[in-house]
């Protein structure tokens, strides 16, 4: 892939983090959907773009904000579930929120958050990134509730959630994002998951070479 001029990145333009967080659940579904164009491409967008950061919404502490940047040379946009604010208004939390029966928390989310506090943050000091997954959508606004009139950041957890949290260290998240941003660079192929459990799920799994199932 190196050398012909067109990498993933640049066919596509302005990568969304969600599809770099789909790598680790299988980088070469992602890379199908970009062949069948299953995600809109950004035409005209410059090699080279400036990080913004745009916060709307705002609900005590919380708010939603869009972030875009570029994370070694990729361009990539973000949209948090929720951001947490400080009382000047900058950005002391990062969120993704889910429903889920299991209460489990991904590696594609923890991808997420870090390419999320990458372009929030940079490498500099940051803040707290935090998942919330909840067993149903009252669970779920009970917890965001309780955030949005605290501001208060800490792990918990009950019998219908459980609430995440990592402190922001740009290394670490640059460490998880280098391997798969190579895939966007055009450095190397895309690398196939196969598996029963994954392949029986995914969309091509009737037509992809590398199919399970």
């Amino acid at each position: 892939m190196a050398g012909t001029g067109g990498s993933p990145a640049e066919r596509l333009g302005l990568i969304p983090a969600s599809m770099v967080a789909g790598q680790a659940f299988c980088e070469y579904k992602v890379h199908l959907e970009t062949l069948r164009g299953g995600v809109a491409r950004s035409a005209g967008l410059a090699r080279r773009i400036t990080r913004r950061v745009v916060i709307r919404d705002r609900r005590g502490v919380l708010a939603r904000a869009s972030v875009l940047g570029e994370v070694l040379g990729v361009p990539v946009a973000a949209s948090p579930d929720f951001v947490v604010l400080g009382s000047d208004g900058s950005i002391h939390g990062v969120g993704r929120s889910a429903i889920r029966g299991s209460l489990r928390i991904f590696e594609s989310d923890i991808v997420y958050l870090r390419l999320a506090g990458l372009l929030v943050w940079g490498r500099g000091d940051g803040g707290r990134l935090v998942m919330v997954v909840a067993g149903s959508e009252g669970c779920l606004k009970e917890v965001l509730d309780g955030l949005s009139s605290s501001g208060r950041i800490a792990p918990s957890g009950g019998e219908c959630y459980r609430l995440y949290v990592e402190v922001y260290d740009a290394g670490r998240a640059l460490d998880t994002l280098a391997p798969l941003l190579e895939y966007w660079r055009g450095l190397r192929p895309p690398r196939p998951s196969p598996s029963r459990s994954k392949c029986g799920v995914c969309p091509f799994g009737a037509e992809c070479e590398f199919s399970a199932v």
